[in-house]
C-alpha cells in the first residue's frame, strides 16, 4: 500500500495537535488563541508579502503602521472596519497642503520596537527607503502612494514630511496597508541590512516590529507562536499567546475545531458551511467580501480580439449554477469591475445572465458558426473551486460548439505565465486592500500596472485613471467611476463570475472577530468570552 508524503505530514500534525505537542496546550484562563490556517507563511517581511494569508496575519500581529482604518465593536461581539475613516496609529496627527501633494505626520513619542528601540521618524524613512530599494510588493504600494526616497524629509525625531510625486487623495488609505509596517532600522542593519532588489532572508523569518504581539518561535509547516508585547504603547490585547497552526487538510482542521483543539478555522470551504454552522459548540461568522472573481480575455489574442466572441462567451457562462451548485450559495453575483461593498459601486450596467441561444448567434455573427476551440489555463489552488467552475463552464460551452480544454498548472508556473502577458484567457481573484474603486481600476485596467495580465492598453481607461488620481473630492471620483464600470461592461472586457462570502468557523467563546474587507485575518481585537 502506498502513502503520500502529504498523508504522513497530516498524520504528524494531527498527532502533535491532539496532545503530543505541549506548545498547543491552551493556557489557563483561555488566554491562548489557536488559529488554523491551511498554508504556511511565505514571509513575515512586509516588503515582500503578497497573496499570503498566513504571512499577512503574522505581519498584522507583529507590526504597527502610521495609520489604520477605524474599528467599531458591534452588538454581536464582532468588530467592523469602517474604511471611510482613517484614524491614528503610530502617527498621532497629520496635515496636508491644498492639493494633497505634501503631507506632514507627527508620531507618538511613547512607541517602542520589540527590541526596546524607540519608533522615530528616522525609522519611518529607513523603512520606506528599504521598501523602495527592494522593488517588490511594498515598493508597489509606495509607488501608488507617490512616496519617493527624495521626497521624504525628517523634520525631527517624531515628525516626517512626504513631498509626493503629485497630489494623492488616497495616501492615508495606502499607509494603512499591511505592506507598510514600520521596521526597526537597528535590527535590520544587524542582520544583513538593505541590499537592492534582494530579499533579506533573516527579516523574512524574524520580528522587526512594534506591534501588540512579538514573534517568539516559528516551526515551518507546523506553527507560528506570538506572545503579547507587554510594553506596547496602545491598548494591550486580551489574549496573551497566539498560535497559528498550519493544517493543510480541511477535514483535520474541522475535526480539531469541533474537539476544541483549535479555536478558529480561517476560511472554511463553502461545502462545509452548513455542517459547521450546525455544531452546538461552534459559530460561523459570514462576512461579505470585496474580492472579485472574474475571467479575463486578452484582446491581443484571437479569437478574444473579436468583441462579438467576448460577448458570446459572456452569455455562455453559467452564473447561477456556479454560485448555487459549485459554491453552495456562498457567493454573490459580481456585477461590476468595482466590487460590491466598495464606495462608487453600481450594478446598473450589468445585464448578463446565461443565454446559450444568444451566445450561439453571436458566435455565428463573429464568423464562428461551426464553433471554436481554446485552452483555459488555471493555477492549482489559486482560486477555491476553480477547477469545478471551469468544468461547469466547459460543459455549457460544448452545447454551443465551443471546445474548451482546461490546463491546470502549478501555482508558480501559472503566475510566471501570467506575468508574460501572453495567456489568452484566464481566471482572476482580486482583493483590494483599499476600497476606493480607483485602487482596483489602476491595478487591473491601467496600462502601466504589472497586474494588468491581459495587457489592456486603452487610452480612454488610462485617461480616466489619470484624471481620478488627483481628484480630492470623493464624490467626483465615484461619479467618474461609473463611467469606467459602464465602459468595461459595454466592451465585454471581463466575464463577471462572483464575489465569495467569507466564512470563518470558531469556538462560540471567541469574541472580537474583525470583519475587515481586505479578507485578511486580524488578531488584535480577538478575545474569549
Amino acid at each position: 500500500m502506498r502513502f503520500s508524503m502529504k498523508f504522513f505530514v497530516s498524520v504528524l500534525v494531527l498527532a502533535l495537535l491532539m496532545g503530543m505537542g505541549a506548545a498547543v496546550t491552551p493556557a489557563k484562563g483561555q488566554d491562548t488563541l489557536r488559529v488554523a490556517f491551511i498554508t504556511d507563511a511565505r514571509t513575515f517581511d512586509p516588503a515582500t508579502a503578497t497573496r499570503d494569508y498566513t504571512g499577512y496575519a503574522a505581519i498584522g500581529a507583529i507590526y504597527d503602521f502610521l495609520v489604520q482604518y477605524q474599528r467599531v465593536p458591534q452588538p454581536d461581539g464582532t468588530v467592523k472596519v469602517d474604511t471611510t475613516k482613517v484614524v491614528p496609529m503610530l502617527a498621532e496627527r497629520w496635515e496636508h497642503n491644498a492639493d494633497m501633494s505634501e503631507w506632514t505626520f507627527h508620531l507618538r513619542k511613547d512607541a517602542r520596537f520589540h527590541s526596546g528601540n524607540p519608533v522615530t521618524a528616522q525609522a519611518v524613512k529607513y523603512t520606506f527607503t528599504r521598501y523602495r530599494k527592494t522593488k517588490l510588493a511594498a515598493n508597489t504600494v509606495l509607488w501608488l502612494a507617490k512616496i519617493t526616497e527624495k521626497g521624504m524629509e525628517v523634520l525631527d525625531d517624531h515628525t516626517i514630511r512626504f513631498k509626493l510625486e503629485g497630489p494623492n487623495p488616497l495616501l492615508l488609505d495606502y499607509l494603512q496597508m499591511l505592506n507598510l509596517g514600520i521596521q526597526d532600522p537597528k535590527v535590520v542593519e544587524a542582520h544583513g541590512g538593505v541590499v537592492e532588489r534582494k530579499i533579506n532572508e533573516w527579516v523574512a523569518r524574524n520580528d522587526c516590529g512594534s506591534g501588540p504581539f512579538r514573534l517568539v518561535s516559528y516551526k515551518p509547516g507546523a506553527e507560528i507562536v506570538f506572545e503579547r508585547f507587554e510594553d506596547y504603547w496602545g491598548p494591550k490585547p486580551k489574549i496573551r499567546k497566539v498560535i497559528y497552526q498550519i493544517i493543510p487538510e480541511e477535514s483535520t482542521r474541522a475535526m480539531l475545531l469541533e474537539r476544541g483543539k483549535t479555536d478558529i478555522m480561517w476560511w472554511i470551504p463553502a461545502k462545509d458551511y452548513s455542517m459547521l454552522s450546525k455544531k452546538k459548540n461552534l459559530k460561523v461568522i459570514a462576512r461579505p467580501t470585496i474580492k472579485i472573481n472574474y475571467i479575463d480575455m486578452n484582446r491581443n489574442n484571437p479569437p478574444f480580439n473579436n468583441p462579438l466572441v467576448r460577448k458570446a462567451l459572456t452569455y455562455s457562462f453559467p452564473y447561477r449554477a456556479v454560485i448555487e451548485d459549485v459554491l453552495y450559495g456562498r457567493a454573490i453575483q459580481m456585477t461590476s469591475p468595482a466590487s460590491e461593498g466598495s464606495p462608487g459601486h453600481t450594478s446598473e450596467f450589468f445585464h448578463y445572465k446565461q443565454d446559450l441561444q444568444k451566445a450561439r448567434e453571436l458566435l455565428a455573427k463573429a464568423g464562428y458558426k461551426e464553433g471554436l476551440s481554446f485552452t483555459f489555463q488555471i493555477g492549482e489552488g489559486r482560486i477555491p473551486n476553480n477547477k469545478e467552475v471551469a468544468v461547469t463552464w466547459q460543459a455549457e460551452l460544448a452545447k454551443i460548439g465551443v471546445k474548451m480544454d482546461i490546463d491546470v498548472l502549478p501555482q508558480a508556473v501559472f503566475l510566471d505565465k501570467l506575468k508574460s502577458g501572453k495567456v489568452p484567457i484566464f481566471m482572476v481573484a482580486w482583493t483590494s486592500f483599499v476600497t476606493d474603486p480607483w485602487y482596483q481600476f489602476g491595478f487591473l485596467l491601467g496600462s502601466k500596472s504589472f497586474c494588468n495580465y491581459s495587457r489592456i492598453n486603452d487610452p480612454q481607461l488610462d485617461a480616466w485613471i489619470q484624471q481620478a488620481s488627483t481628484m480630492v473630492d470623493k464624490q467626483q471620483r465615484y461619479a467618474l467611476a461609473r463611467k469606467v464600470q459602464k465602459y468595461v461592461i459595454d466592451n465585454d472586457l471581463w466575464i463577471f463570475m462572483f464575489q465569495p462570502i467569507a466564512d470563518t468557523a470558531m469556538n462560540k467563546k471567541v469574541q472580537g472577530f474583525c470583519l475587515n474587507p481586505d479578507d485578511q485575518f486580524h488578531v488584535r481585537t480577538i478575545y474569549f468570552k
